[in-house]
């Protein structure tokens, strides 16, 4: 299933209580080329988890993490595997 295949950039900077259900509809984008998650430092690591496992195969060219104080090593590490 294609869920919304125009969306191809999309940012979400400094929105204080980003949930978990919202990375998990993120990493449902099948076209997502660009992601910012600048200073949303309250994404849990379940949400990370979301995103990881959604973007494994998708092309993905930028995306910003800056400010995200739960984003593990793991999450590094399956995301950098996908």
């Amino acid at each position: 299933m294609n869920t919304c295949p125009g969306v191809t950039h999309l940012n979400l900077t400094r929105i204080p209580k980003l949930r978990d259900e919202a990375m998990e509809a993120v990493s449902k984008l099948d076209n997502l080329k660009y992601l910012n998650l600048y200073a949303d430092a309250e994404i849990s690591d379940k949400g990370f988890n979301y995103l990881c496992n959604g973007l494994k195969g998708k092309k993905l060219a930028f995306l910003d993490l800056c400010g995200c104080k739960f984003f593990s090593n793991q999450n590094l590490i399956d995301l950098s595997t996908s």
